[in-house]
């Protein structure tokens, strides 16, 4: 399952750079590194794929988001109180592809992806920064791809030929028409 997901990220993300992005193509955004409060997690439990771990979600009232992450041969659910807006502060390293509104995805509860790793090449590496800065950087640059890594105040932007490599998918219990 995780040969699908990162073939999945990847196939999404290279056609995208070849259509054009927009805010609803939020599968592009990534949250890295994000701590989850052991509050927030009502259950986990073992499921199919992504959409099963959806359809799950939906069972429980409390459920606004999932967490669907294949590692080997396992493949965790965890239902979650939290909405993905209120996931962000802890989330490390987030990042998201050229032409997607980062806001709208988070303000929406769209899919993103987490436990993602990155190659490719490297346009600008850019120390001392913020996420607003960074995304600006990113649109001036041109780059495919941008990763900001908070702990550290460090901006990564990507050119065309990078890949992003993924094993767990976030969203929402209800699919948003706006996401």
């Amino acid at each position: 399952m995780d040969k699908f997901l990162h073939v999945l990220s990847s196939v999404v993300v290279l056609s995208t750079l070849t259509s054009g992005a927009d805010a609803a193509q939020c599968d592009l955004v990534t949250l890295n590194f994000c701590d989850i409060p052991t509050d927030s997690i009502i259950t986990t439990v073992t499921s199919s794929d992504w959409m099963n771990c959806q359809m799950f979600c939906q069972l429980y009232s409390a459920c606004n988001t999932f967490l669907f992450s294949s590692d080997d041969d396992m493949n965790n659910c965890q239902l979650l109180q939290q909405n993905v807006d209120e996931t962000l502060p802890n989330c490390q390293q987030i990042g998201s592809a050229k032409g997607v509104n980062f806001q709208n995805c988070i303000g929406c509860n769209g899919l993103s992806m987490s436990g993602c790793s990155f190659s490719g090449e490297i346009l600008e590496l850019i120390p001392n920064t913020d996420q607003e800065l960074c995304e600006r950087a990113s649109e001036v640059r041109g780059a495919a791809y941008w990763v900001f890594t908070a702990n550290i105040g460090v901006c990564v932007l990507y050119g065309d030929n990078f890949v992003r490599s993924c094993s767990s998918i976030r969203g929402p219990a209800h699919d948003s028409g706006n996401c």
